[in-house]
């Protein structure tokens, strides 16, 4: 058999890179453009930044029944994370004109520390609004499994079903 350098191997003669059989979950093999490379976890930053999402961003969404109800089980969502990450933006959509006041939603993490409101308007208030928050740095990790809150402080008087969007970066 002929002395062939792996350098100079072709299509059918290639094999897995060194290291997969031990390579950690959620890693891929990136070159260097050498004849080489490392295992390593794609980040968002290198990711094609004209897109809307990332390799590791996810978008939850939750569902509140009447934001403008004095009942707990009524004005406020819960959900869990099914992995680490970090909360970037929120999003707020109604359904309903909202009339008399301001709704005020309160997001908060698993400990219940806030990490912002969103003010939901009456003046002006039409189906479809949407409010947020964006570029979230406070209160905003999570672990796999800890939930994240969206409690509404009722202002509003009239009926006011909302969905609220949650966009994550997954950090584990």
């Amino acid at each position: 058999m002929a002395n062939v350098v792996h350098s100079g191997l072709t299509a059918a003669n290639l094999h897995e890179p060194k290291g997969v059989a031990s390579a950690t979950i959620d890693k891929v093999y990136v070159s260097n453009g050498a004849g080489s490379g490392a295992w390593q976890k794609i980040e968002s930053d290198q990711i094609d930044t004209t897109s809307l999402f990332s390799l590791n961003q996810h978008a939850f969404s939750a569902f509140i029944q009447d934001a403008s109800s004095g009942t707990a089980s009524l004005n406020r969502v819960y959900l869990a994370f099914p992995f680490a990450c970090t909360v970037t933006n929120v999003y707020s959509t109604v359904m309903a004109a909202i009339a008399a006041t301001d709704n005020v939603l309160t997001v908060a993490n698993h400990a219940g520390s806030a990490m912002g409101t969103i003010t939901v308007a009456f003046t002006g208030a039409a189906v479809g609004d949407v409010d947020t928050i964006t570029a979230i740095t406070t209160n905003n990790t999570f672990a796999a499994g800890e939930r994240i809150s969206v409690i509404s402080d009722s202002g509003s008087a009239t009926a006011c079903p909302m969905m609220i969007t949650f966009i994550v970066t997954r950090t584990a």
